[in-house]
């Protein structure tokens, strides 16, 4: 919305506040229109209230702005290897921050971990990875992969999250991380594509590591094109191979 078009809102509303439409009775007037309409003055404060709300809106958009996602393709179920362009967009997920670890840096209850030396396009950090044994364990595996290791597709429901730190060298999980990234993928397949195709809609989160969410929209749109790379390398949006 172009800043002349807020501002002519803004004066139109706070008009109508100001002065609202009643009948000669004094009583509100509703949508009539005609000779038996006329204006009373109404309540400042609601027409400031409004003002305001609306001059702040684009940064209340911006907060709850839904970010919608292109998969970048389609594998089928009966062959893997075999990818189907998509051509329909889905919501990136919120999703809080799951309980994954201790205190202590050690996986909960379910949780299993790896350690990377070195984050793809991050040389200067490496990273700590809690995923759930029972989404590896439900993960479809295949050995026709184009490079020759096969592919993995995970299924609906997985959670995985990503602990950065600037180091190169193993670290303690319990220090303190430079932030905390997590994927998750859709429960099931969507009407758009039915159960004849693997679920594709991943979506992504980023955290400080205190717990606060930090993922700004173009952030979650930047994530998603550098984890679509992955799709033609693992078989899913996910770089790394587990365990």
């Amino acid at each position: 919305m172009t800043k002349s078009k807020r501002w002519w809102i803004t004066c139109r509303t706070y008009n109508m506040c100001r002065y609202p439409i009643t009948d000669r009775n004094g009583l509100p007037a509703g949508r009539q229109t005609g000779p038996e309409v006329v204006r009373r003055p109404g309540y400042l404060l609601c027409g400031v209230l409004v003002s305001l709300l609306l001059l702040a809106s684009p940064a209340l958009w911006a907060d709850g702005e839904t970010i919608y996602l292109t998969a970048p393709g389609l594998r089928l179920q009966k062959d893997p290897t075999v990818v189907i362009p998509a051509t329909y967009t889905y919501p990136n997920r919120h999703m809080p921050l799951p309980h994954y670890r201790d205190e202590a840096g050690n996986p909960v209850d379910g949780w299993s971990r790896k350690y990377i030396p070195t984050r793809r396009f991050k040389s200067d950090q490496s990273a700590w990875i809690y995923y759930r044994r029972q989404d590896l364990r439900q993960a479809i595996t295949t050995a026709h992969g184009g490079d020759g290791s096969g592919l993995c597709i995970w299924p609906g429901g997985t959670i995985i999250v990503i602990e950065s730190y600037h180091t190169d060298i193993p670290v303690q999980p319990a220090e303190t991380p430079v932030e905390i990234a997590v994927i998750s993928k859709a429960d099931q397949n969507t009407p758009s594509y039915g159960k004849a195709f693997f679920a594709a809609e991943w979506s992504f989160a980023r955290y400080t590591p205190s717990g606060d969410a930090a993922m700004p929209g173009a952030t979650v749109r930047d994530c998603h094109q550098c984890h679509t790379i992955a799709f033609q390398l693992t078989g899913d949006l996910v770089f790394t191979r587990l365990p």
